[in-house]
């Protein structure tokens, strides 16, 4: 079996692409050209510094971290280190392995000099770099100079058949009792995310405010990470009307999204490619959601249009506007058979992208 070093799974991110790629990787018939096999040690994948790589501790302990990357590397001898951070891409370049460098996450073109740095030098050394979207390889270049011959797109995966396989009233049953409310005839508004400013959850809540003095058939449900206390201690004024369900992973988010009836997403950031977008088009559901670039891409790769209402990024009346538009289509979208088109963000596509990209980079270095 192949092994991989993981951070745990997640939702959304690095994470996701962590939880697939082991799948990818932990096959016993993982060959490359001249049936060469691949050694259990021959791929790692360094993701082990998310847990504190947000915080200012983390300056303090990074020599340590990575002066133990580097013994990491020297005994467990792999021939490719897969970077899921900027701050993975160090040890891997001063042990002069093959670098794959996953390009998730362009905050780091606009953090402190250190993140920008690690960045560049990661565009630079890589043997390739792996972007989610096209739309997140055209920011990068639009920075920085970016070698074409390295670029491989190899989108989110989201499990597909799972999401539209769910029940929608069985999962409207769960969630009723998730809620510990009665349901009927009330329109479930889902936010999944980090509760954060960053991600547009304080424009969110104003609207929201707004929009319910307006109408009393509708209810909010966020779920995520708590980022941002002060939040948490505005949602007391809504009362039943706005519910924090907590993190939850796997199988309960599956449900969840079959059982709400439209999913908003009013990030602050220029994402590279927001997963509950996707997982919200493949369950069928109307989506809300700022108007950036990756997000445009998203539904009209899904051919999904008619199920995006995109509105100006922070404007609270374009939201508010967006958001009653939607409401009132919900009834009949619900009934509508449109479905959007998800090939691309199949785990078989995604799976066939990285073998194809580690057996290349392994038969390039018999």
């Amino acid at each position: 079996m192949i092994t991989v070093e993981l951070y745990p799974d997640a939702i959304g991110g690095g994470g996701v692409y962590a939880k697939y790629l082991k799948n990818c990787l932990k096959v016993k018939t993982f060959t490359i050209k001249r049936r060469v096999p691949l050694r259990d040690s021959d791929v790692r994948q360094l993701n082990l510094i998310a847990p504190i790589s947000k915080h200012a501790l983390f300056l303090a302990v990074y020599p340590l971290y990575l002066l133990c990357s580097i013994i990491f590397l020297a005994r467990e001898k792999p021939r490719i280190v897969i970077a899921n951070t900027v701050y993975d891409v160090l040890p891997a370049i001063i042990m002069k392995k093959n670098l794959i460098f996953i390009v998730h996450d362009l905050t780091m073109l606009y953090r402190g000099s250190i993140a920008k740095w690690l960045l560049k030098l990661a565009v630079k050394k890589a043997r390739a770099l792996v972007f989610p979207s096209r739309t997140a390889y055209i920011t990068l270049k639009s920075v920085l100079n970016v070698d074409k011959e390295k670029v491989h797109i190899i989108p989110n995966p989201v499990d597909i058949d799972k999401l539209r396989s769910i029940d929608k009233k069985l999962a409207r049953k769960w969630l009723e009792k998730k809620l510990n409310m009665r349901l009927d005839n009330m329109k479930v508004i889902l936010y999944a995310g980090a509760i954060s400013k960053a991600k547009g959850v304080h424009i969110l809540l104003k609207v929201f405010e707004r929009l319910s003095k307006e109408r009393d058939d509708i209810i909010l449900v966020l779920v995520g990470s708590i980022m941002d206390k002060e939040l948490m201690n505005y949602l007391k004024n809504y009362g039943d009307k706005v519910r924090y369900s907590g993190t939850l992973v796997g199988n309960a988010m599956s449900v969840l999204l079959k059982g709400v009836d439209l999913v908003v997403n009013p990030t602050m950031l220029n994402e590279v490619q927001p997963r509950i977008i996707m997982e919200a088009l493949a369950a069928n559901k109307h989506v809300i959601a700022s108007k950036i670039p990756a997000i445009v891409e998203l539904c009209k790769t899904c051919k999904a249009n008619s199920l995006c209402g995109l509105f100006e990024l922070g404007n609270q009346n374009s939201l508010h506007r967006t958001l009653n538009e939607i409401l009132n289509e919900v009834e009949s979208a619900m009934h509508t058979s449109f479905t959007p088109i998800m090939g691309l963000y199949s785990s078989e596509r995604f799976i066939k992208g990285w073998i194809i990209l580690i057996r290349r980079i392994l038969s390039e270095n018999l």
